[in-house]
Order: structure tokens, then sequence, then C-alpha cells
């Protein structure tokens, strides 16, 4: 069998394959298998060279533009796969950050414990200390 007719049925059972892939691990299994180093693509491809000189650029260009097919369509598949594959958490209608109870923490100076008292360092606490030497107070930034 020639080169050039092995093509379209190997073009055909390798759009096959992408297409059964039921998860990404099995789609790129089936990538390997047919455009990866020991596929079945790249064994055409070293096939070119037993062909008379004329026939190399013609056979040549039909593999690409099927490997460029098939990549296209590995694509596409894999954008399927990945959409069913994504977690679909419900909409909340709010941000994460002002969904998380620390957010007024982030956005203030305020205890995380509680929301009235004022929040105050330890840096403040030994600056205060140092320049009274006598006790500790803490100041009202």
């Amino acid at each position: 069998m020639s080169l050039l007719a092995q093509l379209d049925p190997l073009k055909a059972e390798a759009l096959a394959a992408l297409l059964a892939a039921t998860d990404l691990p099995a789609l790129e299994q089936t990538k390997g298998a047919f455009l990866g180093g020991d596929g079945k693509f790249t064994a055409l491809m070293k096939q070119l060279g037993s062909l008379p000189k004329e026939e190399r650029p013609a056979a040549g260009k039909a593999i690409n533009a099927v490997k460029a097919e098939l990549e296209t369509a590995l694509a596409a598949r894999r954008s399927e796969l990945e959409l069913t594959a994504a977690p679909r958490n419900p909409p909340t209608g709010r941000s994460p950050v002002a969904a998380s109870p620390w957010a007024a923490c982030t956005r203030s100076r305020k205890s995380p414990t509680t929301s009235s008292a004022p929040f105050v360092s330890l840096a403040s606490l030994s600056l205060t200390a140092r320049k009274s030497r006598t006790s500790i107070t803490a100041s009202m930034p």
C-alpha cells in the first residue's frame, strides 16, 4: 500500500479516536498514538525518505495538512473536555473577597475578632513602652 493511500484511512481512524476520548488523559494518549514521537503519522513522515524524489514534496505536504487538521480537531476536543471537567460552582452574586469573613480585616485596621475594636499592633505597644519607660499603653491610630 502506498504512503498516500495509507493517509486517508489513518486520518479517519485518528479523528474517530479523538472523538472517542472520554477524558483528558485518554485524549493525550490518543494524541501520542497518532502524533507523538512513536505515533503513526511520525512513522509516515519517516517513510518519506523511501519515496522517489519527485513524490516526496507532494507526500510531505499531504501528511502535514492531515497533521494540521488533526491538531485542530485535538484542540477542539481538548476544549470540550476541559469544559465538562471544570468544577461547577453555583454563582453567589458576590466576589470571593467580599464573601470572606476576613475581608473587612484587609480593608481596615480593625481587629479580626471584633469589628468595633481598634487594631493595636505589637510594634506600637513596644514603641509606647520605650517612650514612657513606665508602663505599656496602646496608642490609637
